[in-house]
């Protein structure tokens, strides 16, 4: 029978119990298993999988994908033909800037460590996806933290056998220098449109 341990998770204020399962492979999926997997993400073939899995124990979906040419970031949760909430709902350039994404890994020498996370407030709750791997004990955590107005929380584990990509692997300072750039470029327009 496989152990299982369990730990406190301190994210964002969000003190959470999280238990401990083993991995299957050496690290999580930094890459999508299959790009044929539509039932696996509520990703659109236009877009790119940063990551997606199921929910523990249900067939509702996380996914957080990014847009052509990393036109915008949006995370989605769900089931196919029934997307209970899509944030942002304006799919552009700006949407970068609505998220806070931390990631963290060491090396060999720690054992291949890391945790990720991607946070955003929608209507005054917070939503924090995490993602946490220690491959040397074989060990993953998967989870979305909720933090609703009246300060109660809830942790949603995630299924960590149908997990696809990682939130290590955004290239979020990109996506958020793409966004400011339009910005300035709006700016700039809106001021030379005045002085002209």
């Amino acid at each position: 029978m496989v152990g299982i341990r369990a730990a406190f998770l301190v994210f964002s204020g969000l003190v959470l119990l999280a238990t401990h399962v083993p991995s299957h492979a050496a690290e999580p999926a930094f890459k999508a298993r299959a790009a044929g997997l539509a039932s696996a993400t509520l990703c659109s073939k236009a877009e790119t999988v940063v990551t997606s899995f199921h929910i523990l124990n249900s067939t509702k979906l996380v996914s957080v994908c990014e847009g052509p040419n990393q036109d915008y970031l949006v995370y989605r949760f769900g089931k196919h033909g029934n997307i209970e909430l899509q944030y942002p709902e304006s799919l552009d350039r700006s949407s970068w800037l609505q998220f806070e994404h931390f990631a963290y890994q060491k090396g060999e020498d720690f054992g291949g460590l890391g945790e990720a996370a991607l946070k955003f407030d929608h209507w005054g709750t917070e939503y924090v996806i995490y993602q946490g791997w220690h491959p040397a004990s074989g060990t993953a955590d998967l989870f979305i933290g909720v933090t609703k107005p009246d300060g109660s929380k809830v942790a949603i584990k995630g299924d960590q056998a149908t997990l696809l990509g990682g939130l290590q692997t955004l290239e979020f300072e990109r996506g958020q220098d793409k966004a400011f750039d339009e910005l300035r470029s709006l700016s700039d327009a809106a001021a030379a449109d005045a002085e002209g």
